[in-house]
């Protein structure tokens, strides 16, 4: 393993990086601790074929989805480096890749790591740009732990997230597709990247407020950055906005900024590794 470790305090949120090898290149988990609770943010696959505009992976082609035991790795080395303590944890596949693409690899990392910490894991989460919407939905339902989805939604209008999310099903396909398979999970939430002249005029806000349903959280946070988040002018006006027409709004900020402000981000992606890092590892 890499000695690589970034990890960033602001009160009682901690983020941690945890790395791992894996066939030639560098990935790793993120240890998140965050209001009492701990999120192991882990990838699903090295690279990612989305493309999402603002994202670290957009160039990073797809080289193969992650196994069960290479991601359950990762879940070992964030206990083997703290132990569990009590606090629940959440499995969370948002790290690199689209984690429905690789469903039945994600699906037994999951059943397999209430199998091996029994009482630790409390749910799982998903992340999901909204590609293949009809047919992976229905992939996502776990035996043993509850599931909640996190729709990259980031624009509700056409034109504005067909340039932020260049692969992915048509925004009336996945919000039919939510609505049908929306038993299957604890939780929906939308999450959005607001982003200065890109996703932030009014026309923009009024397809918010009228996108999906009222009791799906709308997730606004940063786009992070290789050492300092950026926070979209209109958030706070976005968020006023959202709440006065019923909705309900989370505003995020301290995990990003410690995501950027402590440069992890640029490490969430994968990396092959030089010759000399194989033999280090190796040695």
């Amino acid at each position: 393993m890499l000695t690589l470790n970034n990890e960033l305090t602001r009160s009682t949120t901690k983020v941690t990086f945890r790395p791992v090898s894996v066939d030639g290149y560098q990935t790793g988990a993120l240890d998140i601790s965050v209001q009492g609770r701990r999120i192991l943010s882990i990838p699903s696959q090295l690279g990612c074929r989305v493309g999402c505009s603002f994202c670290v992976s957009k160039d990073t082609p797809l080289v193969r989805n992650l196994t069960a035991d290479e991601m359950l790795a990762m879940v070992r080395t964030c206990f083997e480096a703290k132990p569990a303590d009590g606090r629940t944890v959440e499995l969370s596949f948002t790290g690199e890749g689209e984690p429905l693409l690789n469903w039945k690899n994600t699906t037994t990392c999951a059943e397999e790591v209430a199998r091996r910490y029994p009482g630790v894991f409390a749910g799982v989460r998903y992340c999901f740009s909204g590609i293949g919407a009809r047919q992976l939905l229905a992939r996502a339902q776990h035996s043993h732990l509850p599931v909640r989805l996190q729709l990259s939604l980031h624009a509700a209008r056409q034109s504005v997230r067909d340039k932020l999310i260049p692969r992915s099903a048509p925004l009336d396909v996945i919000l039919g597709a939510l609505r049908a398979h929306e038993a299957r999970f604890s939780a929906i939430e939308l999450n959005v990247v607001l982003q200065d002249g890109i996703n932030d005029r009014e026309e923009d806000l009024a397809a918010l407020v009228e996108w999906g349903d009222t009791n799906w959280p709308v997730l606004l946070n940063p786009r992070l950055a290789n050492g300092q988040e950026i926070v979209a002018t209109e958030t706070s006006r976005f968020a006023t906005a959202l709440r006065a027409q019923g909705r309900d709004v989370r505003v995020y900020s301290q995990v990003g900024s410690l995501i950027s402000r402590q440069r992890i981000y640029p490490l969430m992606s994968a990396q092959a590794l030089s010759t000399d890092q194989r033999q280090a590892i190796a040695a």
